[in-house]
Protein backbone atom coordinates (compact mmCIF):
# COMPACT_ATOMS: atom_id res chain seq x y z
CA UNK A 1 0.00 0.00 0.00
CA UNK A 2 1.14 3.51 -1.15
CA UNK A 3 1.68 6.46 1.49
CA UNK A 4 -1.54 8.30 -0.31
CA UNK A 5 -3.90 5.25 -0.12
CA UNK A 6 -2.37 4.49 3.41
CA UNK A 7 -3.29 7.71 4.33
CA UNK A 8 -6.81 7.81 2.76
CA UNK A 9 -7.71 4.39 4.19
CA UNK A 10 -6.51 5.45 7.90
CA UNK A 11 -8.73 8.56 7.13
CA UNK A 12 -11.72 6.41 6.35
CA UNK A 13 -10.87 4.29 9.41
CA UNK A 14 -10.76 7.24 11.77
CA UNK A 15 -14.04 8.73 10.78
CA UNK A 16 -16.04 5.28 11.07
CA UNK A 17 -14.87 4.85 14.54
CA UNK A 18 -15.55 8.82 14.83
CA UNK A 19 -19.30 8.00 13.46
CA UNK A 20 -19.48 4.90 15.33
CA UNK A 21 -18.68 6.74 18.71
CA UNK A 22 -20.71 9.99 17.75
CA UNK A 23 -23.84 7.81 17.41
CA UNK A 24 -23.29 5.45 20.55
CA UNK A 25 -22.23 9.00 22.59
CA UNK A 26 -25.94 10.57 20.48
CA UNK A 27 -27.66 7.04 21.89
CA UNK A 28 -26.32 7.24 25.52
CA UNK A 29 -27.50 10.74 25.85
CA UNK A 30 -31.19 9.75 24.73
CA UNK A 31 -30.66 6.91 27.06
CA UNK A 32 -30.09 9.52 30.27
CA UNK A 33 -33.17 10.87 29.59
CA UNK A 34 -35.13 8.16 31.16
CA UNK A 35 -33.07 8.17 34.06
CA UNK A 36 -34.74 9.67 37.27
CA UNK A 37 -38.61 9.47 39.10
CA UNK A 38 -41.63 9.16 37.62
CA UNK A 39 -45.45 8.89 39.48
CA UNK A 40 -48.44 7.25 38.30
CA UNK A 41 -50.44 4.33 38.52
CA UNK A 42 -49.57 0.37 37.30
CA UNK A 43 -53.26 -1.69 37.46
CA UNK A 44 -55.08 1.39 39.37
CA UNK A 45 -52.44 1.57 42.12
CA UNK A 46 -50.25 4.75 42.49
CA UNK A 47 -46.78 4.52 42.84
CA UNK A 48 -43.51 5.70 41.50
CA UNK A 49 -40.93 4.13 38.72
CA UNK A 50 -37.19 4.62 39.45
CA UNK A 51 -35.01 4.00 36.24
CA UNK A 52 -31.10 4.00 36.12
CA UNK A 53 -28.85 2.30 33.86
CA UNK A 54 -29.00 -0.88 35.35
CA UNK A 55 -32.32 -1.12 37.02
CA UNK A 56 -35.88 -0.03 37.06
CA UNK A 57 -37.69 -0.33 40.50
CA UNK A 58 -41.63 0.22 40.66
CA UNK A 59 -42.61 1.41 43.95
CA UNK A 60 -46.34 0.91 44.28
CA UNK A 61 -47.66 2.32 47.65
CA UNK A 62 -51.46 1.43 48.30
CA UNK A 63 -52.58 3.01 51.73
CA UNK A 64 -50.67 1.70 54.38
CA UNK A 65 -48.71 -0.76 51.78
CA UNK A 66 -45.38 0.10 50.40
CA UNK A 67 -44.12 -2.93 48.05
CA UNK A 68 -40.95 -2.37 46.00
CA UNK A 69 -39.94 -4.54 42.62
CA UNK A 70 -36.68 -3.76 41.37
CA UNK A 71 -36.13 -5.38 37.58
CA UNK A 72 -32.40 -5.66 36.84
CA UNK A 73 -31.70 -3.80 33.47
CA UNK A 74 -29.26 -6.51 31.27
CA UNK A 75 -29.45 -4.52 27.97
CA UNK A 76 -31.29 -1.18 26.59
CA UNK A 77 -32.16 -1.23 22.89
CA UNK A 78 -32.58 1.78 20.86
CA UNK A 79 -35.83 1.53 18.84
CA UNK A 80 -36.11 4.03 15.72
CA UNK A 81 -37.88 6.87 17.63
CA UNK A 82 -35.29 8.34 19.37
CA UNK A 83 -36.93 8.85 22.65
CA UNK A 84 -37.96 5.01 22.39
CA UNK A 85 -36.69 2.30 24.00
CA UNK A 86 -36.95 -1.46 25.12
CA UNK A 87 -35.28 -2.39 27.97
CA UNK A 88 -34.59 -6.19 28.86
CA UNK A 89 -34.91 -6.86 32.41
CA UNK A 90 -34.30 -9.73 34.84
CA UNK A 91 -37.05 -9.93 37.71
CA UNK A 92 -36.62 -10.65 40.89
CA UNK A 93 -37.39 -14.15 40.00
CA UNK A 94 -34.89 -14.53 37.33
CA UNK A 95 -37.87 -14.07 35.01
CA UNK A 96 -37.28 -12.53 31.50
CA UNK A 97 -39.11 -9.60 30.55
CA UNK A 98 -38.73 -6.93 27.75
CA UNK A 99 -40.07 -3.22 28.80
CA UNK A 100 -40.51 -1.28 25.62
CA UNK A 101 -40.60 2.61 27.11
CA UNK A 102 -41.19 5.87 25.59
CA UNK A 103 -40.86 9.75 27.03
CA UNK A 104 -42.38 12.72 24.71
CA UNK A 105 -41.74 16.20 24.81
CA UNK A 106 -42.95 17.21 28.32
CA UNK A 107 -41.03 14.15 30.12
CA UNK A 108 -43.94 12.33 30.93
CA UNK A 109 -43.20 7.95 30.49
CA UNK A 110 -44.96 5.22 29.08
CA UNK A 111 -44.44 1.66 30.06
CA UNK A 112 -45.90 -0.90 27.71
CA UNK A 113 -47.24 1.71 25.69
CA UNK A 114 -50.06 1.57 28.38
CA UNK A 115 -48.98 2.88 31.75
CA UNK A 116 -48.16 6.80 31.84
CA UNK A 117 -46.30 8.55 34.52
CA UNK A 118 -45.36 12.05 35.24
CA UNK A 119 -42.03 13.31 35.80
CA UNK A 120 -41.35 13.24 39.70
CA UNK A 121 -38.37 13.06 41.79
CA UNK A 122 -36.80 11.32 44.57
CA UNK A 123 -37.52 13.71 47.14
CA UNK A 124 -41.19 13.19 46.13
CA UNK A 125 -40.60 9.22 46.14
CA UNK A 126 -38.83 9.52 49.68
CA UNK A 127 -42.16 11.52 51.22
CA UNK A 128 -44.78 9.12 50.27
CA UNK A 129 -42.74 5.86 51.37
CA UNK A 130 -42.22 7.90 54.91
CA UNK A 131 -46.02 8.91 54.91
CA UNK A 132 -47.09 5.62 54.32
CA UNK A 133 -44.99 3.75 56.93
CA UNK A 134 -45.85 6.88 59.36
CA UNK A 135 -49.75 5.47 59.23
CA UNK A 136 -48.80 1.93 59.19
CA UNK A 137 -46.51 2.53 62.58
CA UNK A 138 -49.69 4.55 63.63
CA UNK A 139 -51.95 1.68 62.54
CA UNK A 140 -49.94 -0.91 64.29
CA UNK A 141 -49.45 1.42 67.41
CA UNK A 142 -53.61 1.59 67.59
CA UNK A 143 -54.30 -1.61 67.67
CA UNK A 144 -51.78 -2.01 70.26
CA UNK A 145 -53.38 0.25 72.10
CA UNK A 146 -56.91 -1.42 71.80
CA UNK A 147 -55.55 -4.25 72.93
CA UNK A 148 -54.25 -2.79 75.82
CA UNK A 149 -57.52 -1.67 76.50
CA UNK A 150 -58.93 -5.14 75.88
CA UNK A 151 -56.87 -6.62 78.90
CA UNK A 152 -57.28 -3.62 80.83
CA UNK A 153 -61.32 -4.12 80.69
CA UNK A 154 -61.22 -7.86 81.06
CA UNK A 155 -58.59 -7.08 84.24
CA UNK A 156 -61.54 -3.87 85.47
CA UNK A 157 -64.02 -6.49 84.66
CA UNK A 158 -62.84 -8.96 87.19
CA UNK A 159 -62.10 -6.72 89.90
CA UNK A 160 -65.81 -5.49 89.78
CA UNK A 161 -68.44 -8.21 89.28
CA UNK A 162 -69.81 -8.89 92.39
CA UNK A 163 -73.65 -10.62 92.61
CA UNK A 164 -76.97 -9.43 94.02
CA UNK A 165 -80.03 -11.45 95.08
CA UNK A 166 -83.75 -10.51 94.67
CA UNK A 167 -85.29 -10.94 98.36
CA UNK A 168 -88.60 -11.34 95.87
CA UNK A 169 -87.40 -15.03 94.96
CA UNK A 170 -84.21 -15.42 95.92
CA UNK A 171 -82.63 -15.28 92.80
CA UNK A 172 -79.56 -14.45 92.08
CA UNK A 173 -78.07 -12.02 89.91
CA UNK A 174 -73.85 -11.33 88.50
CA UNK A 175 -73.78 -7.49 88.70
CA UNK A 176 -70.64 -5.29 87.60
CA UNK A 177 -69.56 -1.93 87.66
CA UNK A 178 -68.83 -0.31 84.09
CA UNK A 179 -67.86 3.06 84.18
CA UNK A 180 -69.94 4.60 87.09
CA UNK A 181 -72.85 2.32 86.76
CA UNK A 182 -73.71 -0.88 88.43
CA UNK A 183 -75.73 -2.96 85.87
CA UNK A 184 -76.81 -6.83 86.38
CA UNK A 185 -74.48 -8.94 84.07
CA UNK A 186 -77.79 -11.39 83.62
CA UNK A 187 -81.37 -10.74 82.14
CA UNK A 188 -83.86 -10.38 84.81
CA UNK A 189 -85.80 -13.61 85.37
CA UNK A 190 -88.43 -12.24 88.15
CA UNK A 191 -91.81 -13.54 87.25
CA UNK A 192 -94.02 -10.64 86.68
CA UNK A 193 -97.35 -11.46 85.91
CA UNK A 194 -98.15 -10.90 81.73
CA UNK A 195 -94.03 -12.27 81.37
CA UNK A 196 -92.89 -15.01 79.74
CA UNK A 197 -89.98 -17.57 78.45
CA UNK A 198 -89.20 -17.93 75.24
CA UNK A 199 -91.89 -20.64 73.64
CA UNK A 200 -93.02 -21.01 77.20
CA UNK A 201 -90.26 -22.98 78.02
CA UNK A 202 -88.71 -22.79 81.35
CA UNK A 203 -85.24 -23.91 80.79
CA UNK A 204 -84.95 -20.29 78.02
CA UNK A 205 -86.46 -18.58 81.30
CA UNK A 206 -83.05 -20.20 83.07
CA UNK A 207 -80.56 -19.35 79.94
CA UNK A 208 -81.94 -15.89 78.75
CA UNK A 209 -84.23 -14.61 81.29
CA UNK A 210 -88.21 -13.46 80.75
CA UNK A 211 -89.07 -11.32 78.00
CA UNK A 212 -91.46 -8.13 79.21
CA UNK A 213 -93.84 -5.51 77.66
CA UNK A 214 -92.55 -2.29 78.61
CA UNK A 215 -95.04 -1.47 81.23
CA UNK A 216 -94.63 -4.80 83.40
CA UNK A 217 -90.38 -3.63 82.66
CA UNK A 218 -91.01 -0.55 84.01
CA UNK A 219 -91.87 -2.01 87.23
CA UNK A 220 -90.24 -5.81 87.70
CA UNK A 221 -87.06 -4.42 88.31
CA UNK A 222 -86.05 -5.02 92.13
CA UNK A 223 -85.86 -2.25 94.86
CA UNK A 224 -82.79 -0.21 94.82
CA UNK A 225 -82.41 -0.91 90.65
CA UNK A 226 -84.43 0.25 87.51
CA UNK A 227 -85.52 0.34 83.73
CA UNK A 228 -82.53 1.90 82.46
CA UNK A 229 -83.17 4.91 80.59
CA UNK A 230 -82.21 5.73 76.84
CA UNK A 231 -79.55 8.22 78.59
CA UNK A 232 -78.23 5.79 80.69
CA UNK A 233 -78.01 2.85 77.76
CA UNK A 234 -76.27 5.46 75.35
CA UNK A 235 -73.63 6.22 78.24
CA UNK A 236 -73.04 2.55 78.29
CA UNK A 237 -72.13 2.30 74.78
CA UNK A 238 -70.05 5.47 74.87
CA UNK A 239 -68.27 4.11 77.65
CA UNK A 240 -67.23 0.70 75.78
CA UNK A 241 -66.76 2.50 72.22
CA UNK A 242 -63.73 5.27 73.01
CA UNK A 243 -61.83 2.13 75.14
CA UNK A 244 -61.80 -0.56 72.04
CA UNK A 245 -61.08 1.96 69.83
CA UNK A 246 -63.30 1.32 67.29
CA UNK A 247 -66.97 2.71 66.25
CA UNK A 248 -69.29 -0.03 66.79
CA UNK A 249 -67.56 -2.40 68.51
CA UNK A 250 -69.07 -2.22 72.10
CA UNK A 251 -70.92 -5.51 72.03
CA UNK A 252 -67.56 -7.42 71.78
CA UNK A 253 -65.88 -5.26 74.68
CA UNK A 254 -69.23 -4.82 76.52
CA UNK A 255 -69.44 -8.89 76.74
CA UNK A 256 -65.32 -8.75 77.65
CA UNK A 257 -66.27 -6.38 80.34
CA UNK A 258 -68.70 -9.19 81.78
CA UNK A 259 -71.86 -7.76 80.68
CA UNK A 260 -73.21 -10.96 78.80
CA UNK A 261 -75.55 -9.73 76.35
CA UNK A 262 -77.14 -12.83 75.79
CA UNK A 263 -79.89 -13.05 73.00
CA UNK A 264 -82.92 -13.76 74.52
CA UNK A 265 -85.17 -13.07 71.17
CA UNK A 266 -88.20 -11.31 71.41
CA UNK A 267 -92.66 -11.45 71.40
CA UNK A 268 -94.38 -9.92 68.72
CA UNK A 269 -97.58 -7.90 68.89
CA UNK A 270 -99.06 -11.00 67.41
CA UNK A 271 -97.67 -13.29 70.39
CA UNK A 272 -95.05 -14.90 67.92
CA UNK A 273 -91.62 -15.71 69.10
CA UNK A 274 -88.31 -14.49 67.39
CA UNK A 275 -84.60 -14.64 67.60
CA UNK A 276 -83.51 -16.15 70.45
CA UNK A 277 -79.99 -17.55 70.41
CA UNK A 278 -79.42 -15.11 67.87
CA UNK A 279 -80.61 -11.13 68.75
CA UNK A 280 -81.10 -9.99 71.86
CA UNK A 281 -83.41 -7.15 73.02
CA UNK A 282 -83.82 -4.91 76.26
CA UNK A 283 -86.31 -2.10 76.86
CA UNK A 284 -85.22 1.17 78.03
CA UNK A 285 -87.08 3.37 80.34
CA UNK A 286 -87.80 6.03 77.86
CA UNK A 287 -90.70 6.43 75.79
CA UNK A 288 -90.89 8.40 72.31
CA UNK A 289 -90.96 12.19 71.74
CA UNK A 290 -93.85 11.50 69.62
CA UNK A 291 -97.34 12.18 70.51
CA UNK A 292 -98.18 8.62 70.31
CA UNK A 293 -97.72 6.55 74.00
CA UNK A 294 -97.62 3.27 72.65
CA UNK A 295 -94.41 3.34 71.91
CA UNK A 296 -90.80 2.84 73.58
CA UNK A 297 -86.89 2.72 72.98
CA UNK A 298 -85.22 -0.20 73.18
CA UNK A 299 -81.65 -1.37 72.30
CA UNK A 300 -80.74 -4.21 69.71
CA UNK A 301 -77.60 -6.44 69.56
CA UNK A 302 -77.29 -8.93 66.52
CA UNK A 303 -75.12 -12.17 66.24
CA UNK A 304 -73.49 -10.80 62.93
CA UNK A 305 -72.57 -7.66 63.97
CA UNK A 306 -71.13 -5.36 66.50
CA UNK A 307 -73.08 -2.52 67.15
CA UNK A 308 -75.80 -1.75 69.95
CA UNK A 309 -78.68 -0.32 68.04
CA UNK A 310 -81.41 1.73 69.45
CA UNK A 311 -84.85 1.59 68.24
CA UNK A 312 -88.76 2.63 69.01
CA UNK A 313 -91.29 -0.06 68.78
CA UNK A 314 -94.60 -0.85 70.45
CA UNK A 315 -94.74 -1.26 74.32
CA UNK A 316 -96.82 -4.49 73.66
CA UNK A 317 -93.75 -6.30 72.34
CA UNK A 318 -92.00 -8.11 74.96
CA UNK A 319 -88.12 -7.59 75.43
CA UNK A 320 -85.62 -8.69 78.03
CA UNK A 321 -84.89 -6.29 81.05
CA UNK A 322 -81.51 -6.00 81.96
CA UNK A 323 -81.16 -3.68 85.56
CA UNK A 324 -79.56 -0.55 86.79
CA UNK A 325 -78.80 0.13 90.37
CA UNK A 326 -80.27 3.15 91.79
Amino acid sequence: MNKVKFIIFTASVCLAIIFILSRDVQAANSQNTFYGVWAGYVNDIPGFCEINKDAMTITNIQGINVKKTINRIVKWEKNDNDQSYTIYVLTENNQKMSIPIDIDAYSDLKLWNAYEFKKSSQAELGKAVRFAEQAKADEEKTKADIEKAKEKAKVDAKASQSSFTDTRDKKTYKTMKIDNQVWMAQNLNYNAKGSKCYQNQDANCNKYGRLYDWNTAKKSCPSGWHLPSKKEWEALSSYAQPNNGCKNCDVKLLNEFGFSALPGGFVNSYGEFHAVGNNGYWWSASEGESLDSDYAYYRAMYYDEEGVYRYILPKSFLYSVRCLQD
